[in-house]
Order: C-alpha cells, then sequence, then structure tokens
C-alpha cells in the first residue's frame, strides 16, 4: 500500500463516508444519457423516499456531481436536519447561477479545481456560496482532507455512474447504500450504479459485505454494504 493510501484510509478511521445510490432493479440510475434521475419519481410512492431523508437527516454534509445539479436541478435541502452543509463538485465553474443549488436558504459549498481568484471571486459572487480550490492531482484524497479538517465527521455523496467510479477508485467511501427501485429500464448505453473503465480482471472487483437490507413501503429493497478495498484484505 502507498504512503498516500495509508493515509487516505487513516483518515477515514473517524469519518463515516456513506454513498448513496437509487437504481431500477436492473441497475440503471437514469432513463438514457444526460436525463434526470427525478424521472424515477413518477413511479415511486412518497414512502420510498424515506432511505434519502434519513441520510440526509444523518449527515453533516452532501455533497454531488456537477451533472446532478445541471441534470436534476436539486436542492438538496433536508426538512429535518437543519445543519445540512450541501456541496457540489464543480471543477471548472460552470454550472448556471440559476440552478437551486444557489437559492441562498442554507449554505452550499462549490469544490473546484480552477486557481484564478477573479474567477472565483466572480463565480463567488454570482451564486452566493463558498468556493474551496482542491488541488486537481488527487482530487478526492485533497477533498477528504478538507472535510476532516473541517470536522465533518459523515459524509454523503449522491451521484451518477461515472462519479461513483471515481468515487470508489479514490477508497474514500466505506459504505455503499442501494436503493433497488421496483421497475426495470434496459438499454446498452443507459447509466448505471458505477461507469467508467470497468475492470480487467475478477480479481479487481470491489468486495461487498452486506450489513443490512430491508424493505420499504412493499417493493423497495434498501441494502447497505461494508466496502472492502483490495489493500484492506490480508
Amino acid at each position: 500500500m502507498s504512503a498516500l493510501q495509508t493515509k487516505n484510509l487513516l483518515i477515514l478511521v473517524n469519518m463515516e463516508v456513506k454513498l448513496l445510490v437509487g437504481v431500477s432493479v436492473d441497475g440503471k440510475v437514469t432513463i438514457g444519457q444526460g436525463r434526470s434521475s427525478k424521472e424515477f419519481a413518477k413511479l415511486l410512492t412518497e414512502k420510498m423516499g424515506q432511505p434519502i431523508r434519513e441520510l440526509r437527516e444523518w449527515a453533516d454534509i452532501i455533497i454531488v456531481s456537477r451533472k446532478t445539479i445541471e441534470y436534476d436541478n436539486s436542492s438538496l435541502k433536508s426538512t429535518s436536519n437543519s445543519k445540512l452543509i450541501r456541496a457540489v463538485i464543480d471543477r471548472n465553474l460552470i454550472i448556471p447561477a440559476e440552478r437551486q443549488f444557489f437559492d441562498g436558504s442554507v449554505e452550499s459549498i462549490v469544490f473546484t479545481t480552477i486557481q484564478d481568484e477573479n474567477e472565483i471571486a466572480r463565480y463567488r459572487r454570482e451564486r452566493q456560496c463558498v468556493v474551496i480550490n482542491i488541488q486537481r492531482e488527487n482530487f478526492f484524497n485533497g477533498l477528504t482532507d478538507y472535510l476532516k479538517t473541517k470536522g465533518f465527521d459523515r459524509v454523503m455523496f449522491e451521484g451518477g455512474g461515472n462519479f461513483n467510479d471515481l468515487l470508489l477508485k479514490s477508497k474514500i467511501v466505506n459504505e455503499l447504500v442501494v436503493a433497488y427501485f421496483p421497475f426495470i429500464i434496459g438499454g446498452y448505453t443507459t447509466p448505471t450504479l458505477v461507469d467508467g473503465n470497468g475492470i480487467s480482471n475478477i480479481d479487481e472487483a470491489l468486495r461487498l459485505k452486506l450489513i443490512q437490507s430491508r424493505i420499504v413501503d412493499e417493493n423497495l429493497v434498501v441494502n447497505n454494504y461494508q466496502i472492502t478495498y483490495r489493500n484492506d484484505r490480508a
């Protein structure tokens, strides 16, 4: 294990990091490229939103990808957790200012790799948010360091297939929460729970340990998995 990986795993000892993903039974996160996951809501009951509400009540901070804000126009608010801080990774500072995320109602953080102070100042002024620069190299390790330094002990991520792939490869998530919605989407190119480049050898597969499974509103299955990374195994 490299020194950087060792440092990252040590940081996680005192910080819980959960990744929530809502998928169809066949593992799709939307009905097509560039489509919003909010379209799933047409087939879900109000009770099926309980897992999301519970995690947002649990978390200190929720972090999503740029595309989640652009495609879903999510506000990321919690009706029961007034202290929840919402954050988005917008590496190139391109999310439009009119998105609900920038409504100014709660504290909002944007993580970027842009270093130009004038550009950061303009973005911050137009959107009334906090902008934090993280170095592009080893971005997620830098993000983890920031979260730990600021005292975020309970971190929640939400995102699409490519974002989830980056998170899991960075080894900063220690629990995966998957909500299996009671319908099938299909499609060769439809985004899935984890996309990216995949693996070339089964030994590279990410190992999961089921730690909880429950049924919500008779039809929604929610599984919580502890993640075991390769360097964690004896």
